[in-house]
C-alpha cells in the first residue's frame, strides 16, 4: 500500500469534521467501512465519524482504517504556518489516490500532494541512531553530524541533508517530492519555482492540468522506492525544478 500527503493553508478549516467530509464524499466505497479513533478507542462508520469531530469541536483527527491511517492536524512552530492531511498505507495506486483527492483539489486553500512509498519516506527522513538500533540498521556507513542542541541535549543525528528523499517543513509548504505530484494554485505563492517552468519540463515530465488550480506532474510510472540510480536522479531533479535545491 502506498500513502499521500496533503497540504492546505493554515486554519482554512474551522473544524476537522470539514476535511473529514471531503473524504466521504471522495469515498462513497468505503461509507460502510469502520475507522478507530486512535485518541478514544471508539469505533465509527466511515461516513458517520465526522459528526463525532463536529460533536467535539476538534481541530485535528487521527483514525486507523484497515491497517493504515488517517491524520489531520495544523502545523505551526518556528514560523512554520500549514495544515496536514496523511493517508498512511492505504493507497493502492496512482488512480486511487485521484480517487482520495477527487474533492480535495477544488478547494482554494490546497497547496499541494504527492504519492509516496511510506517505507522508504521513513527511512529517507529517520535521523535518531535510536530508530535504527531498534531496527536493527546499522549506521556506520551513514554521515552524521550534531543535533545542534547545548549540553547536556546535544548528540550525533544521522545527517539527512543529501538524501533526495528527504522533506523539510516550509512557511506555507513542504519541501518534499513524489513520483506523482499534484500542484495548487498556493503553492506556487510559496516555492522557490515558477508554474510555466514546471510546465516546460514535459520532455521530462507528463504534465496535466486539472484545471485552472491544479497541475498534476508525473515523473515516474511507480512511487521511488531507492536513492540510487535513475529513481535518484529523478528526485533529485524534482527537487532543483520545485525547491532550488
Amino acid at each position: 500500500m502506498l500513502s499521500l500527503e496533503i497540504v492546505f493553508e493554515p486554519k482554512c478549516f474551522p473544524s476537522s469534521d470539514e476535511v473529514w467530509d471531503l473524504l466521504v464524499e471522495s469515498k462513497i466505497e468505503l461509507h460502510e467501512k469502520k475507522v478507530i479513533d486512535e485518541f478514544t478507542g471508539n469505533a465509527f462508520l466511515f461516513k458517520d465519524y465526522s459528526k463525532f469531530l463536529k460533536k467535539i469541536g476538534s481541530e485535528y483527527f487521527s483514525v486507523k482504517l484497515d491497517n493504515g491511517h488517517i491524520h489531520y492536524s495544523g502545523v505551526g512552530s518556528k514560523g512554520v504556518r500549514l495544515s496536514r492531511l496523511d493517508i498512511e498505507n492505504i493507497v493502492v495506486d496512482e488512480n486511487d489516490a485521484s480517487s482520495w483527492l477527487h474533492i480535495v483539489l477544488r478547494q482554494t486553500s490546497f497547496v499541494q500532494a504527492r504519492l509516496f512509498n511510506q517505507n522508504y519516506d521513513f527511512w529517507q527522513n529517520a535521523t535518531a541512531v535510536s530508530q535504527y538500533e531498534s531496527a536493527g540498521k546499522s549506521i556506520v556507513s551513514l554521515p552524521m553530524i550534531s543535533n545542534g542542541l547545548p549540553f547536556p541535549l546535544e548528540e550525533k543525528i544521522v545527517d539527512k541533508s543529501s538524501n533526495p528523499g528527504r522533506k523539510y517543513l516550509n512557511i506555507g509548504y513542504i519541501e518534499s517530492v513524489g513520483s506523482v505530484m499534484w500542484l495548487g494554485r498556493p503553492f506556487w505563492g510559496y516555492a522557490d519555482t515558477v508554474k510555466c517552468l514546471v510546465e516546460k519540463q514535459n520532455d521530462w515530465l507528463e504534465i496535466e492540468e486539472i484545471s485552472d488550480k491544479v497541475l498534476k506532474i508525473k515523473a515516474a510510472s511507480e512511487p521511488f522506492s531507492s536513492h540510487l540510480g535513475v529513481q535518484g536522479e529523478l528526485q533529485n531533479r524534482l527537487r532543483a525544478l520545485l525547491f532550488r535545491k
